[in-house]
């Protein structure tokens, strides 16, 4: 009986709800206080943006003193990568984003090197921390959309969803694909793998920005 009254009271909620926001079955998106859309369906990938992979990136000690570096000097190091700017009216990017990437060692030989028997592997055990990032229009600091990231672990090719994120971009606004060796959030957790300082990253991010269509409805919160 107890479960029954529960049950209803959730279901008078929901049609409150419904009955407010006039969406249906479609999914509501928050982009942030008093800010949301709603979509038919989330969107997995998107617009492909290649990774340019003409430097290495830091992993292991190394990439903890990449993690602490200036914007401009992560830029150098395309430890972060811009790759989109809002146009006039701004754009939403809003759903998962996707991973096709390739994590290849510097020589060629780091598996071939690879010793298993140590406490701790060397040679073939790098780790990566990748997030969407987005830098507003006129600034130079880069912020991790939604505090999101993914972490990826050695040589091989990941073809991978990342993290769900959402934001509302305005014109001007840059998206990035921000690369960490180090990231406080995984304060334990990343590489010891000092026979590998530097690695070579490759292939392409695909974002889920919202194209005309993709969006039906922007929802004020409030």
């Amino acid at each position: 009986m107890q479960f029954a009254w529960f049950e209803q009271k959730l279901q008078n909620k929901k049609g409150a709800v419904d009955a407010a926001l006039s969406i249906g079955k479609q999914v509501c998106l928050s982009l942030g206080e008093d800010d949301a859309v709603a979509v038919p369906q989330v969107t997995v990938g998107g617009t492909p943006f290649a990774i340019d992979s003409s430097i290495p990136q830091f992993n292991a000690v190394l990439g903890i003193g990449g993690a602490v570096l200036g914007s401009g000097e992560r830029e150098a190091l395309l430890a972060t990568q811009a790759l989109f700017t809002a146009p006039a009216g701004g754009a939403i990017i809003a759903g998962i984003p996707k991973l096709e990437i390739d994590v290849a060692g510097l020589s060629g030989l780091e598996l071939g090197e690879c010793v298993a028997s140590l406490p701790v592997q060397t040679g073939c055990d790098p780790i990566l921390f990748l997030g969407v990032g987005h830098r507003k229009a006129g600034m130079s600091r880069w912020d991790l959309i939604d505090d999101q990231l993914t972490p990826i672990r050695g040589f091989k090719t990941f073809d991978m969803e990342m993290t769900g994120i959402a934001e509302r971009l305005a014109e001007g606004d840059e998206l990035a694909l921000l690369v960490y060796g180090f990231h406080a959030q995984y304060p334990v957790t990343w590489s010891r793998d000092i026979l590998v300082p530097a690695l070579n990253l490759s292939g392409q991010v695909l974002l889920p920005l919202l194209q005309d269509g993709g969006v039906t409805a922007i929802l004020p919160s409030s």
